[in-house]
């Protein structure tokens, strides 16, 4: 089951991307990405409290751990990162079209994920990784080639 969660996330992303640049055209991007973050920001404080209200409906690993939160500077890239994405998709489907900037964003999360396991996660890689690795990036490079 939790191999259904990328596919409906990686359909989010085209569908929320999308959506921002058709609101882009109309109101410009800085405003809708602000949008975005006002409904995250709503979202996440419902999800809170439902998670705090009902922990028995989500994973141990959602719930506040009530360990002290000593910020470093590091913290804010996840954020940082999130902002990139939104604006940064529809801005980009804007000039290349949503097939060539996902084929871009599945090339680099191929490899940027084996990195991440090699360096982060201490799972080296092996030769029929690298292998898939490879053919994955082959086909989507395939199949959006005009």
């Amino acid at each position: 089951m939790i191999w259904v969660v990328p596919l409906v996330v990686g359909t989010l992303a085209v569908i929320q991307g999308g959506l921002n640049r058709m609101l882009a055209e109309r109101y410009g991007l800085v405003p809708v990405v602000g949008l975005n973050a006002v409904v995250f920001g709503l979202a996440i404080a419902v999800l809170g409290g439902v998670v705090v209200a009902r922990p028995d409906w989500f994973p141990a690993s959602w719930a506040p751990t009530g360990a002290r939160w000593q910020p470093k500077l590091w913290h804010v890239v996840p954020g940082l990162c999130g902002f990139a994405l939104v604006a940064g998709i529809p801005w980009a489907i804007g000039h290349l079209g949503a097939v060539r900037v996902f084929v871009g964003i599945v090339v680099a999360q191929v490899v940027a994920s084996a990195l991440w396991d090699g360096l982060v996660e201490g799972t080296p890689p092996t030769p029929l990784r690298i292998a898939g690795a490879v053919v994955a990036i082959l086909g989507v490079v395939l199949a959006s080639w005009r």
